[in-house]
């Protein structure tokens, strides 16, 4: 009998240990839980904030759109200009390349025209 009573003991004991071990675990549990809730909340509170400024914005953009798509059309001579000024720009873009990747030491030059003057000064002569 005294071997049962050490076994019940002993069994006793054990089961006291696992109920504890129980506990804590299901507290851990619980504070994992709380820390998500928290974090989920924050995300939640974040995410609004976020999809009212993109609202903002795109309310904003919206309203420019308007007010570009109600302005008046430029002037055709300065239509025509913007259009020589990227037209001269594509055509210099590969010497610049060059000289902007190393490949090439000497600075580009300006052309010259057939009346002798340089681009900047046939501009200047627009003016």
């Amino acid at each position: 009998m005294a071997l049962y009573l050490t076994q019940e003991i002993e069994l006793s004991r054990r089961h006291e240990e696992i109920l504890s071990r129980r506990a804590a675990l299901l507290q851990q549990m619980e504070d994992r839980y709380e820390k998500q809730k928290r974090k989920k909340q924050a995300y939640a509170v974040l995410s609004d904030g976020a999809r009212e400024r993109n609202a903002k914005i795109l309310k904003d953009l919206q309203a420019l759109e308007d007010r570009l798509s109600a302005r008046p059309l430029p002037h055709p001579d300065i239509v025509n200009l913007e259009t020589q000024y990227w037209t001269s720009v594509e055509e210099k873009v590969p010497e610049w390349e060059q000289f902007l990747l190393g490949k090439v030491h000497s600075f580009p030059s300006a052309r010259i025209h057939a009346v002798g003057k340089t681009k900047a000064e046939s501009f200047g002569d627009l003016l």
